[in-house]
């Protein structure tokens, strides 16, 4: 499995590197169709129809694991919560107006 890993970074993949679309999805623990979509934006390489790299999957996987921690980051900034969890304030720019309550 590692030992491909230096193709990879290359561009090359290998033979026994393919691994079927529907296994790779199993494995990462995401839908076939995440795979896809990824392959459709050109994320992922599909070397031959059905097949993805298994290192590069696994790329790919953690790149969007990572950048989807970033994202709940930045967009739970601005969120205050009480000791339960529970949202006291789910949109600081509307109560900041004074608008809350209105309609638009």
């Amino acid at each position: 499995m590692l030992a491909c890993w230096g193709g990879s970074l290359l561009g090359e993949t290998m033979n026994n590197d393919w691994v079927k679309i529907p296994l790779m999805a199993e494995e990462l623990g995401v839908s076939t169709k995440t795979l896809y979509n990824w392959i459709n934006v050109g994320k992922l390489f599909m070397p031959r129809p059905g097949y993805v790299s298994q290192v590069e999957a696994y790329e790919v996987w953690l790149q969007q694991r990572s950048l989807k921690s970033v994202q709940s980051y930045f967009m739970a900034k601005g969120i205050i919560r009480d000791a339960f969890g529970r949202f006291k304030k789910y949109d600081v720019e509307v109560e900041e107006s004074g608008e809350k309550g209105k309609s638009a």
